[in-house]
């Protein structure tokens, strides 16, 4: 007998607990996601994307603490963010900067289970950062191009020898 998730047990009390009880696909079509996604969440698994879990618990009126803390997941503060009085100041291209600086600072994690953990992006894709050369290893070290005019030097005074 497979146990399920601490998570999908709260969600499905609170779904059945509703009045009148909400099905999978009225919760969908609510919050805006695909019925699969919310079929996972109540079979217990949860990997899903942070925002969906957030709708489905606010949609069952589960507090998102409990539901990100059942997910083992940090609680994340609760209310959404907004800025301050001067933000209003900012043009229309700078508040969307602003925004993918925010998004980059939370990109949404996955929510791991057993079956399926989470890798890092830069593993995944098997790339190393590199930092760039300093000045001095530059001006050691032969560009590329350099390289082929000495080797194409070297070998036209090896055919005049």
């Amino acid at each position: 007998m497979s146990r399920k998730h601490p998570l999908a047990v709260r969600l499905r009390a609170a779904q059945d607990a509703a009045d009148p009880r909400p099905s999978n696909r009225k919760i969908a079509e609510a919050i805006g996601v695909s019925p699969p996604t919310v079929d996972r969440l109540m079979n217990g698994e949860v990997d899903t994307k942070l925002e969906n879990l957030d709708a489905v618990a606010d949609f069952l009126k589960v507090p998102r603490s409990e539901a990100r803390e059942l997910a083992a997941l940090p609680p994340g503060e609760g209310d959404p963010y907004t800025g301050p009085e001067e933000s209003r100041q900012l043009t229309r291209k700078q508040r969307a900067a602003l925004d993918e600086l925010i998004r980059s600072f939370v990109a949404t994690p996955r929510i791991a289970s057993a079956d399926n953990p989470v890798t890092d992006i830069a593993t995944k894709r098997g790339t190393q950062h590199r930092p760039p050369a300093s000045k001095a290893a530059r001006d050691t070290e032969p560009s590329e191009g350099r390289r082929r005019r000495k080797a194409q030097d070297d070998a036209a005074e090896e055919t005049q020898d």
